[in-house]
């Protein structure tokens, strides 16, 4: 294995807090009985309106597959619904339920602290 040149030390050290936040983050996360990412697809759902699986794919960076793989174990957590987009009945929109829009502040309360950790 190829030793890290002495004149990168900012990378590595980068490196090493992004993994020790992501598995913080999923320590909080699976508190709530989410798993990493479903925090970002929630926070990313307007409570009046649904979204698109595409659109919400473009927001979170990932394939529209890997977001319905999300979406079906919030379905069954409660946390959202599928809909008919009442503007093309051959497509559904995803659409956040009460106890979804509660999460959101339990999500919200966990990143504040973990920044206020972080800082």
């Amino acid at each position: 294995m190829t030793e890290t040149p002495s004149n990168i030390r900012l990378l590595p050290n980068l490196l090493s807090i992004s993994k020790s936040l992501r598995a913080l983050m999923g320590l909080k996360l699976a508190e709530l009985g989410l798993h990493p990412g479903q925090d970002e697809l929630l926070l990313a759902l307007s409570p009046n309106m649904g979204t698109g699986v595409s659109v919400l794919a473009n927001r979170l960076g990932v394939r529209p597959s890997t977001v319905s793989k999300m979406v079906d174990l919030l379905v069954q957590a409660g946390q959202v619904e599928r809909a008919v987009n009442p503007r093309d009945a051959r497509r559904t929109v995803i659409c956040i339920t009460p106890s979804g829009i509660e999460m959101q502040g339990r999500i919200i309360e966990v990143w504040l602290r973990l920044e206020s950790e972080f800082l």
